[in-house]
């Protein structure tokens, strides 16, 4: 069994009905297969997709800003008010997916279309995405989850990407999520591009990888067009944590 979670800060503490959670799946979930199952236990929402089972609990309590602090500047770029709709929070969703058969991608995807909808209910003010470390708009969220598909990937969603300067004003960045999808991150230790190429050459190389589940190896190049060559090395992390990234050269 696998599990993989998302929550969804709430503006007021309390849980959906079960009529609302049916209402934002019609209203924003454009896949043929319909949630089943959808109930209330005495404790949480439950439902069913697919082959998953969820569930979908209240916390009576915002979600501690010391978790939120650095997806809320990591987010920034694209949310500059996401702090500023984060403080309002009074509570939160915890939403858990459960898997017989763990197939990651097909996991999150799944994940992804069920936080959509409940992003869509009168409460939702922000979607947090642990493993990434992001925060996302519930608009915002909902708008790439409405194209997603196995080759149009919202890896906005689900791949965060951090920028900075080096001393000589070269930029570094790397990327946090894809570990949740059993691939290395990828990371950039200095370059000439602009912050949001950056962002979007890292987000870009991370949609690679995943749709075509890839692993980049050692000594292979990897570009946007047929002339680009950016090579590839495996090597520790910059960020000192004893993991293996796979480092792109520009």
């Amino acid at each position: 069994m696998a599990l993989v979670l998302s929550m969804v800060a709430l503006a007021k503490e309390r849980l959906p009905s079960v009529e609302e959670v049916r209402q934002a799946f019609a209203l924003n979930d454009s896949a043929d297969e319909a949630p089943r199952n959808v109930e209330f236990n005495g404790k949480a929402l439950t439902l069913q997709l697919g082959t998953y089972d969820v569930a979908i609990g209240l916390v009576p309590r915002p979600i501690p800003w010391a978790d939120l602090a650095g997806p809320v500047e990591t987010s920034s770029l694209y949310w500059p008010e996401a702090g500023l709709q984060l403080q309002k929070q009074q509570a939160h969703l915890l939403v858990t997916l459960f898997g017989k058969q763990p197939e990651p991608l097909a996991m999150w995807m799944a994940l992804t279309r069920i936080v959509a909808a409940l992003a869509a209910t009168p409460d939702a003010i922000a979607v947090y995405w642990p493993v990434a470390g992001l925060v996302h708009a519930p608009a915002d969220f909902r708008a790439l989850a409405a194209t997603m598909s196995r080759h149009s990937l919202p890896v906005p969603l689900w791949v965060g990407v951090q920028v900075g300067r080096n001393d000589d004003g070269s930029l570094y960045g790397f990327t946090t999520g894809l570990a949740a999808f059993e691939h290395m991150e990828l990371e950039i230790s200095a370059c000439h591009w602009a912050p949001l190429e950056v962002v979007e050459r890292l987000h870009g190389f991370a949609h690679y990888v995943l749709e075509n589940d890839v692993t980049l190896e050692n000594g292979q190049t990897i570009g946007v067009t047929a002339d680009e060559k950016i090579a590839i090395e495996l090597r520790p992390s910059l960020c000192d944590d004893g993991r293996t990234v796979v480092h792109l050269q520009p």
